[in-house]
């Protein structure tokens, strides 16, 4: 007997083969005709910043040299000593035809009529910006067997250049304090040699030669140029200091460190007296 396919069945048929032509065209579309229409977007607002806002400095970011610092203060003041210890004297075991200061104070604690010399006075706190380094490079001289200047400020990420002003060999050993290892150990066998190396952070480092061991200094690397170091009459200043409360140190190499709070008014002068005991 002969098959045949019920009507309703054709129908069903018919409808099925329509639905995959549709499909079969589609795809071909999205492979080599136009490409598919895409919703477009909606254009955003621009993002905006709350008011009086300013672009955040990125982290690790360098202090900012301002040409002048609004309404700044000064901070200055005298440090002194009134004990009796005093420098203990220098031991030149070798070279004696340069090295002339055998059996002279060896320069760590000057004293005159109680004013002491070569005391570092510092802000702690860091400063995002305010006046200008006055200083891109120091300088650290082997004469006569010492090191000159004993005490100085550097600035962070500036520059330190050793020099060799004798007829003899040095070396310059820069040690960072609380560090295992030195930040330079650089040799100068002869007179009007230099090397210079980068301060890479801040901090105390002390500065040795290991050819004569009597030989010492120190320079206070800072991030900001708020430090300072005293003069022959135990007074400093710091000049342009942007108003507000901060932080402070007094330091020295054979009597401590202490700190202390100092406020400054805007265009004001603060006053940071220490007597060490």
């Amino acid at each position: 007997m002969a098959w045949r396919m019920r009507p309703d069945a054709i129908q069903h048929v018919v409808a099925l083969c329509g639905l995959l032509a549709v499909a079969a065209c589609g795809k071909g579309e999205e492979k080599g005709g136009a490409p598919k229409a895409q919703p477009e977007a909606t254009p955003s607002a621009p993002a905006t910043e709350p008011a009086g806002s300013t672009e955040a400095e990125p982290a690790g970011s360098v202090y900012a040299e301002l040409d002048s610092v609004p309404e700044a203060g000064v901070i200055k003041g005298t440090v002194t000593y009134k004990g009796d210890k005093k420098a203990p004297a220098l031991n030149v075991t070798k070279d004696t035809q340069v090295c002339t200061h055998g059996g002279k104070p060896d320069g760590s604690l000057e004293v005159d009529d109680g004013k002491l010399k070569n005391a570092v006075v510092a802000i702690t706190d860091p400063i995002a910006k305010g006046k200008k380094w006055e200083i891109e490079k120091v300088t650290v001289d082997n004469k006569e067997c010492l090191f000159v200047p004993r005490i100085q400020v550097a600035r962070e990420k500036g520059k330190v250049e050793a020099t060799n002003s004798d007829q003899l060999l040095h070396n310059v050993n820069l040690m960072p304090q609380g560090a295992d290892k030195p930040l330079a150990n650089v040799a100068l066998p002869a007179p009007g040699m230099k090397q210079s190396k980068e301060l890479k952070q801040a901090g105390l480092i002390e500065v040795k030669c290991d050819v004569h061991e009597w030989m010492h200094a120190w320079i206070y690397v800072s991030p900001h140029p708020y430090a300072t170091v005293t003069g022959e009459d135990g007074t400093f200043e710091m000049k342009d200091v942007p108003p507000g409360e901060y932080n402070a140190k007094v330091w020295h190499e054979a009597l401590g460190e202490t700190t202390a709070k100092v406020k400054v008014d805007p265009g004001g002068t603060a006053t940071l007296d220490h007597e060490f005991k």
